[in-house]
């Protein structure tokens, strides 16, 4: 597991004027059930967010003194998404956690060729075991299933002594045939043609006198 670091340094002001100083404001709970505020760097915290996902197992320093922990919560801008507050759980590295791991679907691609795609129901996994052997996320290959192939906990691998919380027949999605929408022909109207060159202007009347 890559270890990732991230300096904490003690909150003080306003969330509103934290953020505007570049920062963004959290809050470090322990194992001992107390918790205290603290702040990141917003970009830093961002860039790891966005890269090892929304339970990202990390290192906190706080007073030259490292913890380890993940992200438990995150709070972000229901109209520009922009993240606004952090929860961080501290753990030891074997202690027994529960979490929820997103699952990564990937080869739609090859379904998509045979005019299949994947109904996806759930989008994570309920489970708990020592952080340390959780993993990040959970991928499973779909591009060569066939039409109501279901993905079950059995299609991931995942270590023994991982415990699965979700009941063992969960269909965490499943393969159909794509809708095609047939459009109904249109019928050909009978169209009256001329020949110009058969054609010939009115005579014109006399004039009367």
């Amino acid at each position: 597991m890559e270890k990732i670091v991230l300096v904490a340094q003690n909150r003080s002001g306003k969330p509103g004027q934290i953020r505007r100083s570049g920062f963004i404001p959290a809050v470090l709970n322990k194992t001992d059930t107390s918790s205290y505020p603290v702040q990141f760097d917003a970009v830093t915290l961002n860039r790891v967010i966005s890269r090892y996902g929304s339970n990202a197992r990390i290192w906190v320093e706080t007073d030259g003194k490292r913890e380890f922990g993940f992200v438990r919560e995150i709070q972000k801008d229901v109209v520009d998404g922009r993240l606004l507050h952090v929860s961080i759980q501290l753990v030891t590295q074997h202690q027994e956690v529960r979490m929820q791991i997103p699952i990564n679907y990937y080869g739609l691609e090859g379904l998509e060729n045979r005019f299949l795609q994947l109904n996806i129901i759930r989008n994570e996994m309920d489970m708990t075991g020592p952080v340390s052997l959780l993993p990040e996320y959970l991928s499973v290959d779909v591009s060569e299933m066939e039409a109501d192939d279901t993905i079950l906990a059995t299609n991931f691998q995942i270590n023994e002594e991982i415990k699965i919380l979700d009941p063992e027949d969960e269909v965490y999605a499943i393969v159909k045939p794509q809708r095609i929408r047939v459009l109904p022909e249109t019928e050909e109207t009978d169209e009256e043609t001329f020949d110009v060159g058969e054609f010939s202007p009115p005579a014109e009347e006399p004039a009367s006198e």
